[in-house]
């Protein structure tokens, strides 16, 4: 039985849709509402669909991290008829400044990781999250007590699903690959990609989408890993 579990952060354990929509919520009211530019959920929806993409370049290496934390604002202002990088800018530093402080987690988070601990389970995150970011996360949700390490890409200096950031949060474990178990919401980033090198992969499919993949085990709620392991 694998003594240690590793963790995604965002959309795993940090309910982060919920806390990003607050944060981009507030700073809508802020700085776009009186520009009648759109609806706030239409802004928003646009928003998270372009970050998306924007997350999916950054991980590939066409953008840096700095242009990430604006480009986002700036193509959604630009879909909706006003390009401004002032204050997509802006708005990127002050997304960035807001969101890790926000606590909500997803259902039976706590409950789930107790338990786990209570079992004897090593406990780590692996996160594609900025470093400084994820750190506040952790503290401000409640969750560092649960976890002997959080890893992030940024620290690694190689991303999810790359096969040399498993390996290498692993060796930070001080584990062997067949001793570990990867859980996370992102079916090719987190488990396929932890699969590849003989971790057991766990998708958590809170959504129930459909798909052809063969993860080891899939779940649509933390607390059926008080079952599964």
């Amino acid at each position: 039985m694998a003594e240690h579990i590793f963790f995604d952060l965002d959309r795993t354990l940090w309910d982060f849709d919920k806390n990003s929509s607050q944060v981009l919520a507030g700073l809508f009211d802020e700085h776009l509402a009186w520009q009648g530019l759109a609806e706030k959920t239409e802004f928003i929806a646009k928003y998270q669909e372009i970050n998306e993409h924007a997350w999916h370049e950054y991980r590939s290496g066409i953008i840096e991290k700095d242009l990430l934390r604006w480009i986002r604002f700036y193509r959604t202002m630009e879909h909706f008829g006003r390009a401004d990088k002032h204050l997509s800018v802006l708005l990127g530093e002050q997304y960035v400044e807001r969101s890790p402080y926000q606590k909500g987690l997803l259902p039976n988070t706590f409950e789930t990781l107790g338990y786990l601990k209570e079992k004897g389970y090593h406990m780590h995150i692996l996160t594609n999250g900025f470093s400084e970011i994820q750190h506040i996360k952790m503290n401000e949700s409640g969750l560092t007590p649960y976890f002997k390490n959080l890893i992030t890409s940024e620290s690694l200096g190689v991303q999810k699903p790359h096969a040399q950031a498993f390996d290498a949060a692993r060796e930070i474990a001080g584990i062997a690959k067949q001793h570990a178990i990867m859980i996370g919401d992102d079916l090719h980033v987190d488990v396929l990609g932890a699969q590849a090198v003989g971790m057991t992969g766990v998708y958590f499919n809170i959504t129930g989408v459909a798909h052809g993949e063969a993860p080891n085990h899939e779940i649509t709620n933390l607390i059926e890993l008080c079952d599964l392991l």
